[in-house]
């Protein structure tokens, strides 16, 4: 089930450190929101509409509420929605296909990434501006 943690403000330093495992981003906190995130794209936010790069494809993120397992994910703050507080998120690009995730390119095209994709490999398609050629992951 889809859901997230939102509006913690935490954290909001700039060069804060990458999270290590998902442990930590559930850690964070927040208001949580369940069957919210994709599900309500046509907000265009981030957490709505978009993935970063922090964790692989089908990355999972448990966290329990009410005996309920919810796959979450994170930003601390609405993007735009201060001009002080910095806006961390957490989104994992998700499909559930075995292996891997299908993934939609800013250009229309659709590429299958394996879950195992490099880190780094990942996170530098996730940028922008970084003039990787994207062929077959």
């Amino acid at each position: 089930m889809e859901s997230i943690f939102a509006r913690r403000a935490n954290p909001n330093a700039a060069g804060t450190a990458i999270p290590a495992d998902p442990a930590a981003v559930v850690g964070y906190g927040g208001n949580f929101k369940a069957d919210s995130g994709h599900t309500e794209w046509v907000d265009s936010r981030v957490h709505q509409s978009g993935v970063t790069g922090t964790f692989p494809p089908n990355t999972e993120f448990p966290f329990t509420n009410s005996g309920q397992i919810y796959d979450v994910d994170f930003t601390s703050s609405r993007e735009g929605g201060s001009l002080t507080n910095l806006t961390y998120a957490t989104v994992t690009s998700r499909s559930y296909h075995p292996g891997g995730a299908q993934i939609s390119l800013t250009d229309g095209s659709t590429r299958f990434v394996a879950d195992t994709i490099d880190i780094i490999t990942w996170r530098s398609l996730t940028t922008r501006d970084g003039r990787e050629v994207v062929g077959n992951y």
